[in-house]
């Protein structure tokens, strides 16, 4: 009987070695990933390999593990998804999905082309020849931006950011918030500081649907989402009551994990809450705030906290980058592809009420950053225009508006 032309795992990495893409760059792969690769075809599809003990491939079988590392198809693609001449001429191949068994680390690497196991009669042998398969470009892998690269811009703009308490409530329980947020927050001591929960039992009979709970997180501890907040508001989240009555104590808000939506907050957040105040809309009847609150969770329900699939052009973007491209989009409260906190509590009565107060303020420009892009001239809740606005909501722009009663219904700090 006719022999088999084998490969083994050292002939498709000397293959690649010699490999290279249109600048001179070489085409690598760790013998390893490639072992990772044929074991995990085995396991799926036994009847690929010749015999499973031989690390040598046959023909069918180097064949099929040179399309997953071209395509990163697993089987799991959907039919037509991947066409391979116009993908390869077009540059448009893109790294994997990160599910399935064949999603191995090598996809930090580049991917490539290699010619093993098909038409390995060429006069050069196994690593090409008239009968191998040529390289095709290198893929250019994708990034995008995340909750990271948010915190990098968030903490860089911390001087820059001032928030003008006019007074607009005065009342007796009503927290003072200090004009720089940021810089206040990391001077706090918190090992002596109390965690502070709504007392749910207390206020059962007393809250209604669409209450504001203000709350301001352990710097250090508090989740992402938060973390952003707090540079720019002294309060770094806002939720709205939704059933202050059920076992579950539910509320309307967004969180990074699921989005915007009902959750149950009878155990609390988590985190360490230092300082904790809860208020009531005075300019719309409980039934017109309640209706409010309904025509969001319908409208809005599932949003996500942070604008998704957003490319950015490196794994690590310049702080300019970011502003321009991402910050300024999950800032923007006119942007609803995503819904911060407070973004979507001033949706939910916008435009029956304005809780924009505007009194989260930057200059044009800070240092090497053109704020100016995240910066718009707006009208407060008052009317009063303002130049320098932040583009966003905060939780502080909503506590200090004037739609809210000047007397917190609940308040207390361990500050």
């Amino acid at each position: 009987s006719a022999s088999v032309d084998l490969s083994t795992i050292e002939d498709i990495a000397v293959c690649l070695g010699q490999k290279t893409d249109q600048d001179g760059n070489k085409f690598l792969m760790r013998q390893e990933n490639i072992a990772e690769i044929r074991d995990n075809l085995r396991e799926s599809v036994p009847a690929l390999s010749i015999n499973k003990r031989d690390p040598k491939m046959g023909p069918l079988e180097a064949m099929i593990v040179s399309w997953v590392c071209l395509t990163g198809d697993d089987g799991t693609l959907p039919t037509g998804s991947v066409k391979a001449e116009s993908a390869f001429a077009q540059g448009k191949i893109s790294s994997p999905p990160g599910n399935g068994k064949l999603a191995t680390k090598f996809w930090d690497f580049l991917l490539f082309a290699y010619a093993v196991g098909v038409n390995n009669n060429g006069k050069n042998g196994k690593c090409g020849g008239s009968g191998g398969v040529s390289a095709p470009p290198p893929v250019i892998n994708k990034y995008y931006y995340n909750e990271d690269d948010l915190i990098r811009v968030a903490d860089y703009l911390v001087p820059a950011i001032q928030v003008v308490d006019s007074g607009m409530r005065n009342g007796t329980y009503m927290a003072h918030l200090p004009t720089n947020p940021g810089s206040y927050s990391a001077k706090l001591d918190i090992s002596k500081l109390a965690d502070l929960q709504v007392p749910w039992a207390d206020l059962q009979n007393v809250l209604r649907k669409g209450d504001l709970i203000f709350m301001k997180g352990e710097p250090g501890l508090i989740d992402v989402p938060q973390k952003i907040i707090a540079d720019f508001s002294h309060w770094t989240h806002v939720a709205l009551v939704y059933n202050a009555r059920s076992s579950d104590r539910t509320v309307f808000e967004s969180m990074l994990e699921n989005g915007t939506g009902i959750y149950s907050r009878a155990k609390g957040w988590k985190g360490k809450q230092i300082q904790l105040a809860i208020t009531r809309i005075q300019d719309l009847s409980e039934s017109q705030i309640g209706s409010r609150v309904e025509s969001s969770l319908s409208a809005y329900n599932k949003k996500p906290y942070l604008p998704q699939n957003v490319e950015a052009p490196s794994a690590k973007p310049s702080l300019v980058d970011i502003l321009a491209n991402y910050f300024k989009k999950w800032c923007d409260k006119d942007d609803l592809s995503s819904m911060y906190c407070s973004k979507l509590v001033w949706w939910t009565f916008y435009p029956a009420i304005n809780l924009d107060s505007n009194s989260t303020r930057l200059p044009a420009k800070y240092y090497a950053l053109n704020t100016a892009v995240i910066q718009e001239k707006d009208k407060t809740d008052r009317g009063v225009w303002v130049d320098n606005a932040w583009i966003g909501v905060s939780p502080d722009d909503i506590y200090l508006s004037k739609h809210l009663y000047s007397n917190d219904i609940y308040y207390k700090s361990s500050i």
